[in-house]
């Protein structure tokens, strides 16, 4: 009976060796999911970016399976307890924690790599359907002792929160929105708990950590020359009330690119026909009398030509609904458009809306759980990696939508196939052992052949395409 076990024992351990033998070095994933995974380069780019190490598990191996979670409904603890992953990858838990605090990734470079490699493979447009989008979103966090949280006013519900707040530059071209760039920030205002790890200033991991805490206006005009200087079309940047200050205007109007922005009503003093106006006193005097209906857009709108000092002329377009009492006013550094087309391009804003509201719902945005600053910036630049690979996909099929339907049908897929190739191994286990068992005369070597043609049939059925190559 000894014999029978320790016979059995060394069979299973040689049949897991056959089953992964020929995927060690893969990584199974859903067709559309691989494919733009393939097409754009990742695994190129991950490398390029830093993601490389002398010895242990490749980063590029342990980041796929990361990319995986929210599509397996999983959360960061599967990724040692979970089957599907274990199958591919032995790593234990302090292997993953340290590729998240590896302080060599660039991943700034990294997501504009792959955004300008998906805008770059998706068919034209015209030049006055690009634009870039910037906003800003709150992550809150529950825990105190996280490097560099503060207390932040989160605007949308009026109150301050404990949390971080990020700034997200993203490119929309009315089909598909890709997040360009991003930065952290962190306010003054901090628990006692916070802290901030001290590094060599030189590293890429440092400048971040000095990034959270400059202003938001001023690392949106970084951003927005990066931009420009990687090449993105875009007609206008678009941004909310928040972010409109006449120095912002300027400088983004001086590295190229056209200004479209909600204004605040503030004591700042614009120049109509040779008078200077607030907004308020503009609109008491002047706009309010020459307001006209629209019926396309439903709302009373006056467009205003006027000149900021030190600047040049823009147009302003004063525009209120029917039943509400209060007025909002536009900006566009394009006096050439009507007043209609600025309020329908600045309402091309929701589309960033909607992407953070994609990230946080289905991506895992903000639901980390660690302490370290670089960690937490691993995770969310995972989130948009995962974003750019859905838009990519939608646009490709030529599907203009959220990407929350193709999630959910992607999940859905990613599971199915996966506890199908769960069945079949525990199938093919249960024919070896029972081949062991009553001794049948068989020769392994035929045994591994059938195994691996039942690979071939199941995958075949289940239409998995040939597996992607992450290459040590």
């Amino acid at each position: 009976m000894k014999d029978i076990i320790e016979s059995i024992s060394h069979f299973q351990g040689e049949l897991v060796y056959n089953l992964n033998h020929h995927r060690e070095k893969f990584l199974h994933l859903e067709h559309d999911l691989g494919k733009a995974v393939k097409t754009l380069n990742l695994s190129t780019y991950l490398r390029c970016c830093g993601a490389a190490k002398t010895k242990g598990y490749p980063l590029v191996h342990l980041f796929y399976a990361m990319l995986l979670l929210p599509f397996l409904n999983k959360t960061f603890t599967a990724l040692w307890r979970h089957f599907f992953f274990l199958e591919h990858l032995r790593a234990r838990k302090d292997t993953y924690y340290r590729a998240l605090k590896y302080q060599g990734i660039h991943w700034r470079a990294l997501i504009s790599r792959l955004c300008l490699k998906a805008i770059a493979s998706v068919e034209p447009v015209p030049l006055r359907e690009k634009l870039l989008i910037a906003d800003d979103t709150i992550n809150p966090k529950r825990g105190k002792r996280i490097e560099l949280t503060s207390y932040v006013r989160d605007h949308t519900h009026g109150r301050t929160v404990l949390g971080m707040s990020h700034l997200v530059l993203s490119y929309f071209d009315g089909k598909s929105l890709f997040p360009l760039d991003f930065s952290i920030h962190t306010s003054s205002k901090r628990p006692k708990e916070s802290f901030s790890k001290a590094m060599d200033g030189r590293t890429v991991a440092s400048k971040r950590r000095k990034e959270a805490f400059r202003k938001k206006t001023d690392l949106l005009i970084e951003m927005v020359q990066r931009a420009w200087n990687h090449g993105v079309d875009a007609c206008f940047v678009l941004f909310d009330s928040w972010f409109a200050s006449p120095k912002l205007i300027r400088a983004v109007y001086g590295i190229g690119y056209e200004v479209i922005c909600q204004l605040k009503r503030n004591n700042f003093r614009y120049l109509y026909q040779g008078q200077s106006y607030t907004l308020k006193r503009l609109y008491r005097e002047v706009a309010q009398e020459e307001m006209h209906y629209l019926p396309a857009l439903d709302l009373y709108t006056c467009a205003l030509i006027v000149e900021i000092p030190d600047f040049h002329t823009v147009t302003l377009v004063f525009s209120k609904s029917k039943k509400a009492t209060r007025w909002v006013v536009f900006l566009s550094t394009d006096t050439s458009v009507t007043g209609q087309q600025i309020i329908e391009t600045y309402a091309k804003r929701w589309a960033i809306e909607l992407f953070f509201k994609d990230c946080k719902q289905l991506l895992h945005f903000g639901r980390e759980q660690n302490q370290d600053f670089d960690a937490i910036l691993a995770h969310h630049s995972l989130v948009f990696i995962r974003y750019i690979l859905l838009a990519y996909i939608l646009r490709v099929k030529g599907i203009y939508s959220v990407v929350g339907t193709l999630f959910e049908k992607l999940a859905d897929q990613i599971l199915e196939r996966t506890y199908a190739r769960r069945v079949m191994d525990y199938f093919k286990l249960l024919l070896c052992l029972s081949i062991e068992i009553l001794s049948l005369k068989i020769p392994r070597e035929k045994v591994s052949q059938l195994l691996q043609l039942i690979d071939y049939l199941v995958e075949s059925k289940l239409q998995i395409p040939p597996t992607i190559v992450c290459e040590t």
